[in-house]
């Protein structure tokens, strides 16, 4: 007689790529995946959790992304090279105002490339060489500033608040788990996870529902998370 012969496999991780990000995981028991290229989604009914490529968030991976549109530009392809800049938030990476200030006057012209205003070749090339110097003299900074930048976003005037934080690995990576909830209730509490990979910022976040019934889900996808590297540039 043979022991467990009938006992069920586990599930196999499957392959994604969010983003930047090549990963495996194991889709949670009883919900859907939806690709939508930057950001994947997990339905059960009316919960949701996403995971999501916020794009680049250090001075090393903004770097790669603009020098990549310059170059763009110089084959004249302004158009792609504005889609590229468009899709960069450069500004939490400044901790100054004022350093903000002076990096805004040129990012706000490199902006403009491949629209239909008229632009000098010679200006524009200016001003990728003074963006480009402003960002390369800053430090990076930590994961726990990237992600209350990035959870003010999310939170666009919603009265929540941080109810906890906590430093942990991820595929032995460090990653930051964060949960909020209402600021005057203290109720409709969700959880976050962060993580830096080649420069980019990965966010697990629970979307809707309620915080009982996404937990399980929320840990088997991370617990099952695995990042498959590549190697070489990121394209």
């Amino acid at each position: 007689m043979l022991v467990g012969a009938c006992s069920e496999r586990p599930p196999e991780p499957q392959p994604f790529a969010v983003g930047l990000h090549r990963l495996e995981l194991v889709v949670p028991e009883g919900w859907q995946h939806y690709d939508h290229g930057l950001q994947h989604r997990f339905e059960n009914g009316t919960s949701h959790i996403t995971l999501t490529d916020l794009g680049p968030v250090l001075p090393e991976s903004l770097l790669r992304e603009i020098e990549h549109a310059r170059e763009l530009f110089r084959q004249d392809r302004g158009n792609d090279a504005r889609t590229i800049l468009h899709g960069l938030s450069p500004r939490g990476v400044f901790p100054s105002q004022p350093g903000w200030e002076a990096f805004e006057r040129p990012w706000s012209k490199l902006r403009r490339v491949g629209g239909t205003r008229p632009i000098v070749v010679e200006e524009v090339e200016h001003a990728f060489t003074e963006a480009i110097s402003r960002i390369a003299a800053l430090p990076a900074p930590d994961l726990p500033t990237i992600a209350v930048a990035a959870l003010e976003g999310m939170f666009q005037g919603a009265h929540r608040e941080i109810a906890r934080r906590q430093a942990t690995t991820l595929d032995g990576v460090d990653a930051l788990l964060i949960d909020t909830w209402d600021r005057l209730t203290h109720e409709a509490r969700k959880r976050y996870l962060f993580m830096l990979n080649r420069g980019n910022l990965l966010v697990a976040r629970m979307e809707l529902g309620k915080f009982s019934e996404m937990e399980p889900a929320f840990d088997t996808l991370l617990s099952t998370l695995r990042l498959v590297q590549i190697q070489g540039p990121a394209s």
